[in-house]
């Protein structure tokens, strides 16, 4: 593990619950959806990308961004979630939201609607 100089990162919300199943998970410092920050020049993968790889092997969503500059980190997956589909860093490949059971997408076009319709969400749709 890498401790350095503290950094300041702005993520969006993109949980639409409070109840959440993270797990921990090694990050490989050479993932390929990791974006290298133009600012910091820090190898970064953002919080709400599907890891390992956002296609069927897919096991969470990062719940908050990791930096892979120093190498390999330990991050925290969610495994079980409700999330805005529209407020995630990258488009979730069909497969990989197969692949996730636990994570529930949700449309939210705007304050008031929550739908999740045609997402192809797996779980059931909150009471509105």
């Amino acid at each position: 593990m890498f401790v350095g100089k503290n950094q300041h990162f702005e993520e969006i919300n993109f949980l639409a619950s409070d109840k959440t199943v993270p797990f921990s998970m090694m990050i490989d410092a050479d993932n390929a959806l990791a974006t290298v920050d133009e600012v910091t020049g820090h190898k970064i993968i953002k919080a709400g990308t599907p890891v390992p790889a956002n296609d069927a092997t897919a096991q969470g969503i990062l719940l908050d961004s990791v930096d892979l500059t120093e190498g390999p980190q330990m991050a925290a997956v969610l495994r079980g979630a409700w999330v805005y589909t529209k407020r995630l860093p990258v488009a979730v490949d069909a497969a990989a939201k197969t692949a996730m059971t636990g994570i529930h997408f949700i449309d939210q076009t705007d304050a008031g609607d929550t739908s999740d319709a045609g997402t192809g969400d797996t779980g059931s749709t909150p009471a509105k």
